[in-house]
């Protein structure tokens, strides 16, 4: 079957416009998306799940929960940190509510901050952030096997 020219030309544009959708589609992620997943740091680990639970484990142990993300973006000229992510957990039979600022720093990494009660008074406010790396799962990383050929036969055997 002979083909128009002008197809074999339109192919590869097509393809180009095809691959370019494809990929700005995956980059416009609203920022809950990119929350979505495991994130670590030497001490903690946090996992947000697409239900709305959370699964928080520090050194002072496992929590397990709901979490609340409001997207709206932070107003830049305040100073005063902003509560945009609230964790409801249950951690040894005792309710937790945490109140942090969480700010996503890029596609790996994310910085929350712990927003206190006006009324707490802490020694250290160094505690208070931490800045987490995105962890790649096991269920979510797949092994890919690469196929290698075989001795191909000589021309002619």
């Amino acid at each position: 079957m002979n083909f128009p020219a002008t197809s074999s030309r339109r192919s590869p544009r097509f393809l180009l416009v095809l691959l370019l959708l494809v990929c700005s589609s995956s980059c416009m992620q609203g920022p809950r998306e990119k929350l979505l997943g495991r994130w670590y740091t030497s001490d903690t680990s946090i996992r947000f799940r697409d239900d709305g639970t959370v699964v928080f484990n520090t050194p002072q142990g496992l929590a397990i929960g709901r979490y609340h993300f409001d997207e709206t973006p932070k107003d830049a000229t305040s100073k005063a940190l902003q509560p945009n992510l609230i964790l409801e957990l249950v951690r040894s039979n005792r309710q937790l509510r945490l109140d942090f600022e969480l700010e996503i720093l890029s596609r790996d990494r994310i910085r929350m901050t712990e927003v206190l009660p006006p009324s707490t008074t802490r020694r250290s406010a160094i505690s208070r952030f931490k800045v987490l790396k995105r962890a790649v799962d096991d269920a979510s990383s797949s092994t890919q096997l690469a196929v290698v050929p075989g001795p191909q036969p000589l021309p002619g055997q």
